[in-house]
């Protein structure tokens, strides 16, 4: 588990869904409606709908009104994993 993501896919989160998770917390940083936010992360129907609800029970976002907005939570993951690509030495996207 990381910062209470629950893994999935054998037991496993690969490194792809590490990078949907931190872009589903960087697009809600502003307040989004719902049909903006599938836009911005770019995110087909089951996997918005699983990294979504994710995101969401692991307190990293939080949903009302029709609109997601990342919480404190989220921003520490976020900022985590910066963190983590500047030491493993990628390209913030």
């Amino acid at each position: 588990m990381f910062f209470g993501v629950e893994q999935w896919s054998n037991n496993k989160m690969n490194r792809v869904s590490y990078d949907l998770i931190a872009k589903v917390c960087e697009v809600a940083r502003e307040a989004v409606t719902v049909t903006v936010f599938v836009y911005e992360a770019r995110l087909g129907g089951l996997q918005y709908r699983r990294l979504v609800d994710q995101a969401a029970s692991a307190g990293l976002i939080k949903k009302t009104d029709n609109m997601y907005r990342t919480t404190k939570k989220g921003e520490m993951y976020l900022s985590t994993y910066q963190e983590l690509q500047k030491l493993l030495g990628e390209k913030q996207k």
